[in-house]
């Protein structure tokens, strides 16, 4: 069973969506409550699915990757189930998404070159089901979705690396 979340439920959550390795004893001091009570909750909405899991955003350090949005269209009478399949089988789709409206998907994908990503969208082309693949290389990211923002943004990222039941709990800690 599913407890509403509080106003500190949604803090916390907020905290650990733009740094998900924030010591448990900093977040603690975040949301007002003691270390035992921040890391009962977070046991609380790990096990009822609310915090499915932490990741990490990976950036190559040379920032060689090229990424694109591609906007899929589907043929009359497909669906999602007949398409997606073949293009998750792609290593490089990062994210897919089915959208409401014109468009049938949108996928983020991260590839070496351009050239990659050209021979990637006319592959994707001959796919049963695909009749339209608009692609729109990205040329900056300034908001990841991790707090991290481009001095555009503005926003300063958090500090610190996690304790507790979370990923970067120190052994200490750990049940």
């Amino acid at each position: 069973m599913k407890k509403s979340l509080d106003d500190i439920d949604a803090r916390m959550i907020q905290l650990l969506r733009a740094h998900a390795r924030t010591p448990l004893v900093s977040l603690a001091k975040q949301v007002g409550l003691s270390r035992s009570a921040t890391q009962e909750r977070l046991r609380r909405l790990e096990s009822q699915g609310v915090i499915a899991g932490y990741t990490v955003l990976f950036q190559p350090p040379d920032d060689s990757a090229l990424q694109a949005w591609i906007y899929i269209k589907f043929a009359s009478g497909f669906r999602c189930a007949d398409v997606v399949p073949h293009l998750l089988a792609s290593p490089q789709v990062r994210l897919c998404h089915s959208l409401a409206g014109t468009t049938d998907l949108v996928l983020r994908v991260e590839t070496a070159s351009s050239g990659e990503l050209s021979k990637l969208r006319e592959s994707w082309m001959e796919i049963e089901g695909i009749s339209e693949a608009l692609t729109h290389p990205v040329l900056e990211v300034h908001y990841e979705g991790n707090g991290q923002r481009s001095p555009i943004g503005g926003a300063l990222p958090l500090e610190g690396a996690a304790t507790g039941s979370h990923p970067g709990a120190s052994p200490k800690e750990k049940p």
